[in-house]
């Protein structure tokens, strides 16, 4: 049993992101000082990546497109492209939800890792994350490796340090190799 278990309720499934309250997501907004985006994609690259070790690379292809018109097929009204993109999804960027991951059969708050099924989580999925506004602190720790290392939190840390920002409760930490490079 973790000691988050039970901090927000027996029922609850959205765990630390409870602590994302009205107030703090007043705070953020209120730090803005410049109306900059900084996207956190990642080029997906058919073939290629991003991937890791052990999970297949991601395919794209397409089930309609120009070509299929150009070979004799009628529109009927209208043409279209289709395309699908298949991707391990684990092996990329994303946001885990709290159903990702159990021990001893339980997932977060005590809730048993039986509720996630070949249809999805019927507890602490995705649907229960809700908007997430806070003021992050953006650490680029790209040194030119595959990617495929872990990450220490005194690495985090120092890295933070150097640019003279320290989190307080209710900020996220994101990372993204190259992003010193889109700031600059």
């Amino acid at each position: 049993m973790s000691k988050a278990w039970g901090r927000w309720g027996v029922d609850d499934e959205r765990g630390a992101l409870n602590r994302i309250t009205d107030e703090s997501v007043m705070r953020a907004v209120g730090s803005v000082q410049q109306g900059r985006t900084v996207s956190l994609a990642v080029d997906m690259v058919a073939g290629s990546g991003p991937h890791f070790k052990g999970r297949a690379s991601l395919q794209h292809f397409m089930t309609r497109h120009g070509g299929d018109y150009a070979a004799g097929l009628k529109e009927k009204g209208f043409g279209f492209a289709d395309d699908y993109v298949l991707v391990a999804t684990h092996g990329t960027t994303h946001l885990d939800a709290l159903s990702h991951v159990w021990r001893d059969g339980l997932m977060y708050n005590g809730i048993s890792a039986n509720t996630v099924t070949s249809r999805g989580a019927s507890r602490c999925g995705m649907e229960t994350v809700g908007p997430i506004v806070t003021r992050s602190i953006f650490v680029d720790l790209d040194t030119g490796d595959s990617g495929e290392r872990m990450i220490h939190v005194d690495e985090l840390q120092g890295r933070r340090r150097g640019h003279g920002d320290h989190p307080r409760t209710r900020r996220l930490v994101a990372r993204k190799d190259g992003l010193a490079e889109a700031l600059a």
